[in-house]
């Protein structure tokens, strides 16, 4: 094993342990696995729940709930209150570090700054995969449970998509976090790229086929059957690409700054 890829273990190593005894992985496992399992129950009794608050006598034509309407509702739990519980979960990856000063004594051993950068960025994107994965199988579970027919094939191709849109979140999280001293203040920063990746597919109708942001619409057609599986490729390339950038872009910057 290469002295590079053996400070990297060891390094991922310490941000594992200190994240199983922080908050931080528990309270991004316990909101992603609430909404998992919460969706298929709130698809299936909501239309009960608005007919009983109808005045008397007012009616109201509902559908009958299907499957698709609770991993409809499992993504839009994952692309509101999921994508902000990881964004406020990882924000403060770098800068925290540095305010505290461990920064510093973790770089007084021979370790080097890119693997510093890489080793926060993994442990992250790992805790995401888990929380996203267990999510996922709570979910199915349930709508299994409550539903019939169900076909999770191309949910969970959508799944593969949000995973690499939220690694590109992630690492972007971890170059603010380099780049600003102040963990809000690259929270917020994270916060903007999702809105601008959300809103650059309605600008052109190829955009909608070659970014991260395509990833929510292509899954909803997978999923309805109006779009083949090939079409989540280039969502979840871009995403991984980008996601590279800003990981290069953190350790270039972070190799220049005085802790």
């Amino acid at each position: 094993m290469s002295r590079g890829l053996r400070t990297f273990m060891v390094l991922f190593g310490k941000e594992l342990k200190e994240g199983l005894r922080s908050y931080r992985f528990w309270v991004l496992l316990g909101v992603f696995v609430f909404f998992g399992l919460l969706s298929p129950l709130s698809a299936k009794f909501l239309p009960e729940i608005l007919a009983s608050a109808l005045p008397p006598g007012v009616t109201l034509e509902i559908p009958s709930p299907t499957f698709m309407d609770s991993f409809t509702e499992f993504f839009s739990s994952l692309s509101q209150m999921g994508a902000l519980a990881m964004i406020l979960v990882s924000m403060g990856a770098v800068s925290e570090e540095r305010a505290k000063g461990t920064a510093v004594l973790v770089m007084v051993r021979p370790i080097s700054r890119t693997g510093f950068v890489l080793a926060k960025s993994a442990i992250l994107w790992l805790m995401m995969i888990l929380a996203v994965v267990i999510s996922t199988a709570g979910a199915v579970l349930y709508t299994f449970v409550l539903f019939t027919d169900v076909e999770i094939a191309g949910f969970l191709l959508a799944v593969v998509g949000w995973i690499a849109l939220f690694i590109t979140l992630i690492s972007f999280t971890v170059l603010f976090s380099v780049i600003f001293s102040s963990s809000a203040l690259g929270g917020l920063a994270t916060f903007g790229v999702y809105i601008l990746l959300s809103i650059i597919p309605v600008f052109g109708h190829g955009l909608d086929q070659f970014t991260p942001g395509a990833v929510p619409g292509v899954g909803s057609q997978i999923m309805l059957g109006e779009a083949s599986s090939d079409a989540m490729i280039w969502p979840v390339v871009a995403s991984l690409l980008l996601a590279a950038a800003a990981i290069a872009a953190a350790v270039t910057i972070f190799k220049r700054q005085e802790l």
